[in-house]
């Protein structure tokens, strides 16, 4: 699939990754007082909603594909949300998943380094 509109598909996968990771930095006030523990609790808690929004965008792929393509009334406004939803699975897949499983490696390692030092 050609991506027709990349800025608008590009600010919204950004913004779709990207809220649910600021909202839970607010809560955890990691601004003020940083670590790499809270880190990983930020991005494990944002992961329940990115995960929910996946499933929320492929769903309504999912309908729009069965209800509009189908009969050849795709728009502009179906094909952003659809490549949307195409981007976002794509680059949690690949990039977001594996650096998570990455990050939660480190801090178990490093709280075991931490706990034996002791």
């Amino acid at each position: 699939m050609i991506v027709g509109n990349i800025e608008i598909v590009t600010v919204l996968t950004i913004l779709l990754f990207g809220l649910p990771l600021v909202v839970f930095s607010i809560k955890t006030n990691i601004f003020k007082t940083f670590s790499f523990g809270q880190l990983t609790k930020v991005f494990n808690k944002a992961l329940v909603i990115q995960l929910i929004i996946a499933l929320t965008l492929i769903l309504m792929t999912y309908f729009f594909e069965r209800g509009f393509y189908s009969n050849g009334q795709g728009n502009d406004l179906t094909d952003i949300c659809m490549e949307t939803a195409y981007t976002y699975l794509i680059i949690g897949t690949f990039f977001y998943l594996p650096g998570l499983i990455i990050l939660n490696m480190i801090n178990l390692i490093l709280k075991k380094t931490i706990r034996t030092n002791e």
